[in-house]
């Protein structure tokens, strides 16, 4: 392969690590641009218990506005692909 074919074609270079599961930050800050106190920072924010924040609640059954935008949504895709076509 010469340079010049290529100039004009994508070039992914890609490097990849394998980490263990026994990995420890320290191994692994290694791998990454970040100092061992960064990273650790980052993961104490998983390791937090529940800040007692109310957690987002999803009802179990359908509700009247997810039903109607749900319908319109569903007219509005019909008439655009064609639907339209029928009336005539």
């Amino acid at each position: 392969m010469t340079a010049g074919s290529l100039a004009g074609g994508n070039i992914i270079d890609a490097e990849f690590e394998t980490v263990t599961r026994g990995a420890s930050v320290k191994s692994m800050s290694s791998l990454t641009n970040t100092s061992s106190a960064a990273v650790s920072d980052h993961l104490s924010l998983l390791r937090e218990e529940d800040t007692g924040a109310p957690a987002t609640t999803h009802p179990d059954q359908l509700t009247p506005s997810f039903m109607f935008f749900t319908l319109i949504a569903a007219f509005v895709v019909f008439w655009v692909s064609g639907g339209h076509v029928l009336l005539y």
